[in-house]
């Protein structure tokens, strides 16, 4: 197995996220909960200067809405 999958993994199984000093996000309670995409709120562009790609969504996660990035 490589660095690089034992690495996720014991990222996947973190209680909390990001693994380094500050505030932390917990686990979601539920391995797959259902999430409803409720609309994208943006989209960053391939010619952005501040390195931040992919798209950001609103979802509904087990009746909670949160803000999601794709990346």
């Amino acid at each position: 197995m490589s660095g690089g999958v034992k690495a996720n993994r014991k990222l996947l199984a973190s209680k909390e996220l990001p693994p380094c000093d500050g505030p932390k996000l917990g686990a979601f309670e539920t391995k797959r909960p259902s999430i409803e995409w409720m609309e994208l709120l943006e989209r960053s562009s391939p010619e952005s200067q501040s390195g931040s790609e992919g798209y950001v969504f609103k979802v509904k996660i087990n009746s909670k809405v949160y803000a999601l990035k794709v990346v």
